[in-house]
């Protein structure tokens, strides 16, 4: 990487709790990355260590801090939303397989 292309050190903040990433100012929750706040490495590293008792063992922690730069490639609003359509056309498939064995298996 050349010196021009510097990547920022901002670092967004994930929640699994509210699935959404957190605000500015650690203020409200986000679902556009866009507008999630920015942070240091360390505030960021500071507000995911003591989120609710810090990291379980075996556990997905609640808060996770990402390189902002990396949420900009891994974590698209375009991703989000395609991931989002086909979970409900899962949901949707299923429904039908349920329905439908139902009916095979109503007898009235």
């Amino acid at each position: 990487m050349s010196q021009e292309q510097t990547i920022s050190d901002d670092y967004v903040i994930w929640s699994n709790e509210h699935s959404a990433w957190w605000g500015p100012k650690h203020c409200g929750y986000y679902t556009h990355l866009s507008s999630a706040g920015r942070y240091t490495r360390d505030e960021a590293l500071k507000v995911c260590v003591h989120a609710r008792g810090g990291r379980e063992f075996n556990k997905n922690p609640s808060e996770v801090p990402i390189l902002l730069a990396d949420a900009e490639i891994f974590w698209t609003e375009r991703g989000l939303e395609e991931r989002y359509r086909r979970e409900q056309q899962e949901r949707a498939a299923e429904y039908e397989r349920e329905a439908s064995e139902y009916e095979l298996d109503y007898q009235p």
